[in-house]
C-alpha cells in the first residue's frame, strides 16, 4: 500500500513539473480588512484558492477562480465580554490575468464573482445574548491585483477584494423582533503566494 501511494505521488509531482501549459495554480493568502466595518477585528484570517485558466491569447488568461476564507473574532470591551464570531467566505469568481510585454514577471489581473459569507456567533456583548445565532449573507464581488513570478511555477500576490455585502436579518433584543436589512462594503487587502501547474 504504502508503495502504490508513494509511486501515485511521484507520478503525480512528475506530471505537474513537466506540464506545458500551467492551466491550475493554487494560493495562500493573508487578508487584511481596510474599513472598520465587518472583518476589522479578525484574531485570525486565511483564504485559500484555485484557479483554472480555460482560455488563452498571447496578452491575456481567462478563467475560474474558487476562494474560500475563514476570519476568526473575539470582540469585547470588558472581561464580561465572551463574544466570538467564525466567518467563512466562499468566492467563485471569473477572472483575466494579463501577461504585460515588457514585464513578463508582472501580471495584472481582475476579477468579479458572488461572495457568499457565512457567519456563526456565541456569547455575549455587553449583557446582549448572541448563543448559537448563524447566518449567511451574499453579495456582487469585485478584486484587481498583480502577481510577480519567483520563477515558472511560484508566484507572490497582492490583491484589493471589495464584496458588496446584502445582509437580511431578524434579531430579538430585549423581547423585541428587529428586522436588519443593508448592505455593507468589504474592503479587503491580500498578500499571498501561489504555485502553478
Amino acid at each position: 500500500m504504502k508503495r502504490l501511494l508513494l509511486t501515485s505521488f511521484l507520478v503525480f509531482i512528475s506530471i505537474i513539473l513537466h506540464a506545458q501549459d500551467q492551466k491550475w495554480s493554487v494560493e495562500a493568502n493573508y487578508p487584511f480588512t481596510l474599513d472598520d466595518g465587518t472583518f476589522s477585528n479578525n484574531d485570525g484570517a486565511i483564504d485559500l484558492g484555485i484557479k483554472y485558466r480555460f482560455f488563452r491569447t498571447d496578452l491575456v488568461r481567462l478563467g475560474l477562480d474558487l476562494n474560500g476564507g475563514f476570519v476568526y473574532d473575539k470582540a469585547g470591551n470588558n472581561n464580561e465580554d465572551t463574544f466570538k464570531s467564525k466567518t467563512y467566505l466562499f468566492q467563485p469568481k471569473l477572472f483575466a490575468e494579463f501577461s504585460v510585454p515588457f514585464a513578463p514577471k508582472w501580471h495584472p489581473m481582475v476579477g468579479v464573482g458572488y461572495s457568499v459569507v457565512s457567519n456563526n456567533f456565541s456569547g455575549s456583548i455587553s449583557g446582549t445574548d448572541f448563543s448559537d445565532r448563524s447566518g449567511a449573507d451574499g453579495g456582487f464581488n469585485f478584486d484587481i491585483g498583480i502577481s510577480y513570478d519567483i520563477s515558472s511555477r511560484f508566484f507572490l500576490q497582492l490583491k484589493y477584494d471589495m464584496i458588496l455585502l446584502q445582509v437580511k436579518d431578524e434579531v430579538v433584543f430585549d423581547n423585541e423582533r428587529i428586522n436588519i436589512d443593508f448592505r455593507e462594503n468589504i474592503d479587503r487587502l491580500k498578500i499571498g503566494v501561489g504555485f502553478r501547474f
